[in-house]
C-alpha cells in the first residue's frame, strides 16, 4: 500500500473514532441531563427573601457580600443586569448566570451558595417542644417537620391537623377538604398509625407557607373517692372506659360508695351537664358492662359517709389500743 494510500486510511479511521466519541459523549451527557432531571424536583428551590453569595471567578465586579432576592425573585447584578432566581434550584441559577457571563469572561467559574434560607415557611402550632416558624431546606415530609419543632410532648393528642393554601394545590389527603372561602386545604392526619410505620403513606410533603397543627389530648377527669384524683389525656382512643379512667386514678377508695357514681357530661353550649349514674361497683365486680366516657366528661365517684365514719372509728379504736399498749408495755 503507498503512503497516500496509508494517510488515507488514517485519516478515515481518525474520523470514525473521533464520531464514535463524540456519540459516547453524547450520550453521557444524555444520561447526566436525565438524572440531572430525575433529581433536580428533590433539590432546594430559590424562593424570595433567601440571602444568596455569588462570586465570578476573575472578575472583580461581583458583590463581596451576600445579596437578597427580592419580592418578585430576582437579583441584581453587575453587568448583567436582573436575573430572575425564585423558582430555580442552584444548580439551575449557576447553569444560567454562566452563559451571561460568557459575554464578558471566557469559560466563567460562577459560584453560587445559599447563606440564609427564607422562602419555604413552615408554622408548627400546638403540642411540640419548639412551636412556631420553621424553615424547610427542600422537600421535608411531616415526621421530618414535626421533628424540627422539636418533636411531640407527652400531652400531644391522637391527630395532626394541616391547612395549605389553594395556590398550592390541595392536600394529597382522603379527608381533604376547602375552607368556607376556598383559600385553604384543610386535613387530619392520625399520628399512631403514621409514628408506628402502618401508615406510611400519611407522611406527605410539607409545601412552603403550610401550617401543622397538634393540638392537646383530650381530657377526662376522675373526681371523688380515688387514690390520684384529676386529669388525665386520651391519647390514641376517641373515648376511654369508665373502668380504665378509674386504674388511672389509682383505684376506688374504701370510703367510696361506687354504686353511686356518676358522669357528668357536657351538653348543648357547654353551659350545662347531664348526670349519667353508673354503678362502678357492678362494673369493678365484672358483673355489668363498662361505660365508654368522653371528652371532658367528669367521672364522680362519691363518699359513703356511714362507711367512713365507721373506718375513722375503727382507725380511733386501734390508735387508743395501741396507745395503751405501748403504755403497758413501758410500766
Amino acid at each position: 500500500m503507498s503512503y497516500s494510500k496509508r494517510r488515507v486510511t488514517v485519516l478515515r479511521l481518525t474520523v470514525i473514532m473521533n464520531l464514535a466519541l463524540a456519540c459516547f459523549q453524547g450520550s453521557i451527557a444524555t444520561a447526566d441531563e436525565a438524572s440531572s432531571a430525575d433529581t433536580s424536583s428533590a433539590e432546594y428551590l430559590l424562593g424570595p427573601q433567601d440571602q444568596l453569595a455569588i462570586k465570578v471567578v476573575d472578575m472583580e465586579e461581583t458583590p463581596s457580600t451576600p445579596m437578597r432576592i427580592d419580592p418578585n425573585g430576582n437579583v441584581d447584578l453587575p453587568l448583567i443586569g436582573s436575573v430572575h432566581a425564585a423558582g430555580l434550584t442552584i444548580g439551575q441559577l449557576r447553569a444560567q448566570l454562566v452563559e451571561k457571563y460568557k459575554k464578558y469572561v471566557i469559560a466563567p467559574i460562577v459560584t453560587v451558595a445559599v447563606v440564609e434560607f427564607r422562602s419555604q415557611p413552615v408554622t408548627v402550632v400546638g403540642s411540640v417542644h419548639t412551636p412556631g416558624v420553621h424553615q424547610i431546606e427542600g422537600p421535608k415530609r411531616l415526621l421530618e417537620v414535626i421533628s424540627l419543632a422539636g418533636g411531640l410532648k407527652d400531652d400531644a393528642g391522637a391527630k395532626v391537623i394541616i391547612t395549605r393554601e389553594a395556590s398550592s394545590g390541595p392536600l394529597p389527603l382522603p379527608n381533604a377538604r376547602n375552607d368556607v372561602g376556598g383559600r385553604f386545604s384543610v386535613g387530619e392526619i392520625e399520628l399512631p398509625g403514621l409514628i408506628a410505620g402502618t401508615t406510611p403513606s400519611k407522611n406527605i410533603l410539607i409545601m412552603p407557607h403550610d401550617v401543622v397543627s397538634v393540638p392537646a389530648a383530650d381530657l377526662v377527669y376522675v373526681l371523688g373517692e380515688v387514690n390520684k384524683p384529676g386529669g388525665f389525656t386520651i391519647h390514641t382512643h376517641a373515648s376511654i372506659s369508665a373502668l380504665e379512667a378509674v386504674a388511672m386514678a389509682g383505684g376506688a377508695l374504701k370510703t367510696a360508695k361506687r354504686e353511686h357514681s356518676r358522669i357528668l357530661r357536657v351538653v348543648g353550649d357547654g353551659q350545662m351537664r347531664a348526670t349519667i349514674p353508673i354503678d362502678m361497683a357492678k362494673i369493678m365486680d365484672g358483673k355489668s358492662p363498662d361505660v365508654p366516657l368522653q371528652a371532658y366528661d367528669i367521672l364522680l365517684v362519691p363518699n359513703n359517709v356511714p362507711r367512713a365514719a365507721a373506718l375513722r372509728a375503727i382507725e380511733a379504736v386501734v390508735s387508743v389500743g395501741t396507745g395503751i399498749l405501748i403504755y403497758h408495755s413501758i410500766n
